[in-house]
């Protein structure tokens, strides 16, 4: 899955949460599009940044038990040559240089930093 699905995922589940709206598990992960342990995977990672969350039988919901919200944030690195040839780099037979992340070679280093405001 790319990291752009997973945001937009967590970003879904962060509203639903925030709304109380994410009904059962069974239907909080139909509105998320996953299957029911994926949903229970991403709801320990969430709860791994820092978010309390709960579950009222009740009503039905995950909720947040702190208010709370999710932030993300990127920062790119930039990297001297010899940094990006061992992220990334090599000699192929003919002594050129072969880079397979081309976005690594000219911008650095994406790092993606997700957190919440109650544990940042």
């Amino acid at each position: 899955m790319s990291i752009l699905k997973y945001i937009d995922r967590l970003k879904h589940m962060d509203s639903l949460l925030r709304r109380n709206a994410t009904g059962t598990p069974e239907r909080f992960a139909k509105r998320l599009g996953i299957s029911k342990s994926t949903l229970y995977d991403n709801l320990k990672e969430v709860k791994e940044l820092g978010a309390k969350i709960g579950y009222c039988k009740y009503l039905e919901t995950y909720y947040y038990e702190d208010n709370c919200e999710l932030f993300f944030s990127f920062k790119s690195n930039n990297l001297t040559e010899s940094e990006t040839n061992k992220i990334k780099g090599g000699f192929n037979r003919t002594n050129r240089r072969t880079f397979q992340t081309p976005i690594i070679q000219e911008c650095g280093v994406l790092n993606l930093e997700c957190c919440f405001s109650n544990a940042c």
